[in-house]
């Protein structure tokens, strides 16, 4: 579906202003129930000089550094963690991987070709794959318990609620700049904070 979407809009870059393609590397902070990374890339397809559509594949972990383990079968259930207990009494983790078609609007472009300064705002749908879990430990005892374990994972379309970036072109070709940006994944949303790098191909 994604091919036939890109191939439909390939011929609106004959008509734009500017090189049709770029491509765009994206890292840094991300927040979901608790703090993480993520990592992503996305291409931009120039539809009209000022508007492009925006395909983004990432990738997000909020999982903690600790170990956990949970089993159950009807006859037995165990659970496990590292040596030296559960760090706090609740931990949560969180693992999303996407793939989103956004419209992006970069309005400096409307005051020239190719310029030093990209303001870009982004929108639209994503297709992902959600898992997470929470644990409860009582912490009262020398050997902590599993009071409570939690886990869910699903495939999902959701809506990417906006992508708000800049990037200062060092020279005609290669951008560099920060991002901010939040999607709905779980129905509330994941935010994210980071660093990209961008190629005027």
């Amino acid at each position: 579906m994604l091919r036939y979407v890109l191939l439909l809009c390939l011929p609106f870059s004959v008509f734009a202003q500017e090189s049709p393609f770029s491509i765009h590397l994206q890292s840094g902070v991300a927040a979901h129930k608790s703090i993480g990374y993520y990592m992503s890339g996305e291409m931009d397809i120039t539809l009209l000089n000022g508007l492009a559509l925006t395909p983004r594949f990432g990738f997000a972990s909020m999982v903690p550094n600790t170990f956990i383990s949970a089993t159950y079968s009807p006859n037995s259930t165990s659970h496990g963690y590292p040596a030296d207990g559960p760090r706090q009494e609740e931990e949560y983790g969180t693992q999303v991987s996407y793939a989103a078609l956004l419209l992006t609007l970069k309005p400096l472009e409307w005051w020239g070709k190719n310029p030093k300064h990209e303001l870009r705002f982004s929108t639209g749908l994503q297709y992902n794959g959600y898992t997470t879990y929470r644990a409860s430990y009582d912490m009262s005892e020398p050997n902590p318990s599993l009071t409570h374990f939690h886990m869910k994972s699903y495939p999902s379309i959701v809506p990417y609620y906006f992508n708000l970036g800049y990037q200062y072109y060092v020279n005609d070709q290669l951008g560099i700049g920060a991002e901010v940006g939040l999607d709905g994944t779980d129905g509330d949303g994941m935010a994210y904070a980071g660093l990209r790098v961008g190629l005027r191909l």
